[in-house]
């Protein structure tokens, strides 16, 4: 009897570990064109990887064939969760996955598909607080080269001329489109040589459909040089730089209601800080916004119907304009606040 179950054991315990090691792999194919018109086909397959100390949920293949190429390009890495592979604007490929839930984080490496092969323009990690974006940063993956100079002078040339395709109707694709900023560092600023007010129009749709938490992210990242006084909860509502000091709005909570905050500075110090409540219907596009402490009265002109050329803060003490000073070109295009 003895010998029985001993031997039951060991088939029960062989037979558990080839089940684990031999769970089924989630696979997904993709057909398309490449950047010049040819056709591919992308496959991606994953598995998890048993008994993973490092952390790593398992790891992925990508099977990639172009043109009239014989043998495919084969590519194996390791994965945070299960990834999942899609298109997105202007002709690329993007790999996400998703970690942790409200709080975990969001990873996307994206793929240029190329006649001569598959290569990558980079990617972004970001961590989520309650479903925030709170931070973005750019990774080169290692598993593939990189995109080349001409592919991404090209690419760069070709969104800045498509730049309406940001937004889709697909809100989790428009998303993932927000996400090559941070993939591209220089793409903002050549979209802006052709269209100086896509950055505002953008954000503040990006906003309202998609998620106000990247739309802030690209505007303190991009605009503005970074001068921003705005904490790291906080929006940045208008920002700019005076002549040795940097104004910010914000908006944010403070005991759960709803409020602007005014903040001066330089060298990145708060030297002055107000607040005032608002409510949940505050109308966004306004063309100024003014704050009061004692007897002094600031007024911050946001510049919104189009002419900047007065927008800067007013300092008033009883009714007495003391102080008029103006933004300087590096201003972060007004007005975001935060909707989705």
């Amino acid at each position: 009897m003895l010998k029985f179950n001993l031997r039951s054991y060991f088939y029960i315990l062989i037979f558990t570990q080839v089940a684990f090691l031999s769970l089924p792999a989630l696979s997904a194919e993709l057909i398309g064109q490449t950047m010049s018109g040819g056709n591919f086909t992308l496959e991606l397959s994953s598995a998890t990887k048993p008994s993973s100390p490092d952390g790593i949920w398992g790891l992925a293949t990508v099977t990639y064939k172009a043109g009239k190429t014989t043998t495919p390009e084969v590519y194996t890495f390791p994965v945070q969760a299960p990834p999942v592979i899609k298109k997105i604007a202007f002709g690329l490929l993007a790999i996400s996955e998703k970690n942790g839930g409200m709080n975990g984080s969001y990873n996307v490496t994206f793929l240029y598909p190329g006649d001569e092969g598959l290569t990558t323009i980079g990617g972004v990690e970001s961590d989520l607080d309650n479903g925030k974006y709170i931070e973005i940063n750019r990774f080169s993956p290692k598993w593939i080269n990189k995109s080349s100079e001409t592919e991404m002078a090209d690419l760069i040339q070709s969104v800045s001329k498509n730049r309406s395709g940001f937004i889709g109707s697909d809100g989790n694709q428009a998303l993932d489109n927000a996400m090559i900023f941070f993939a591209i560092p220089d793409l903002m600023n050549e979209i802006r040589k052709q269209d100086s007010l896509f950055s505002h129009s953008y954000t503040s749709q990006l906003s309202n459909e998609v998620n106000s938490s990247i739309a802030n992210l690209i505007r303190r990242k991009f605009l503005g040089k970074s001068v921003s006084l705005c904490g790291d909860d906080q929006f940045d509502v208008f920002v700019c730089k005076l002549d040795k000091r940097v104004i910010s709005v914000c908006s944010g909570n403070m005991n759960g209601a709803a409020v602007l905050e005014y903040r001066a500075g330089s060298n990145r110090k708060i030297e002055l800080s107000l607040s005032k409540q608002i409510d949940s219907n505050y109308v966004a596009n306004k063309e100024a916004e003014s704050f009061e402490n004692g007897g002094y009265k600031y007024t911050v002109k946001f510049g919104n119907g189009g002419d900047t050329s007065s927008t800067g803060v007013i300092v008033e003490r009883k009714g007495t304009i003391v102080s008029s000073q103006k933004c300087q070109p590096e201003m972060i295009e007004p007005y975001l606040i935060p909707r989705k």
